[in-house]
């Protein structure tokens, strides 16, 4: 199949020894980690901007 020379191919399910198959397992936590990277700074921006994030509401001392 496409870039995964794996026999079992792509899964998600081996029927060899009921398990993840090893491309499906190497894919799902890539998605994951470039999501984080993508959506990280994004969301660090939208904070920094925010008043609330930079000003504490109440003293503490």
């Amino acid at each position: 199949m496409l870039l995964c020379a794996d026999p079992e191919s792509w899964g998600p399910m081996s029927p060899v020894y009921y398990n993840f198959t090893p491309c499906f397992a190497d894919v799902v936590p890539l998605i994951l980690g470039l999501g984080l990277l993508v959506l990280s700074p994004i969301e660090l921006r939208r904070l920094s901007k925010s008043p609330a994030a930079l000003a504490p509401t109440k003293s503490w001392f």
